[in-house]
């Protein structure tokens, strides 16, 4: 069995990856279909100055919750 990588070889590709989007010219993306474990590690990351890009996270969340949001009716079908 293979180990996963440390943190410190995971926040280095995430670092390089960074720079190559940025290269191409991209300033921003939708990071799909995530965990709110993403929030942290975006955040560590821009804090480290390591992501310059602009993130807008698309979580994903419980079925109830999507269409019973808390305090409101059900969403119309």
């Amino acid at each position: 069995m293979i180990p996963p990588p440390g943190p410190d070889r995971i926040e280095a590709a995430q670092a390089r990856m960074a720079d190559t989007l940025l290269a191409s010219g991209i300033t921003s993306f939708l990071d799909a279909a995530r965990g709110e474990d993403s929030l942290k590690t975006h955040a560590d990351l821009i804090g480290k100055k390591l992501l310059p890009q602009h993130i807008t996270p698309a979580l994903l969340i419980d079925t109830e919750l999507a269409t019973k949001p808390p305090g409101r009716g059900r969403m119309p079908a």
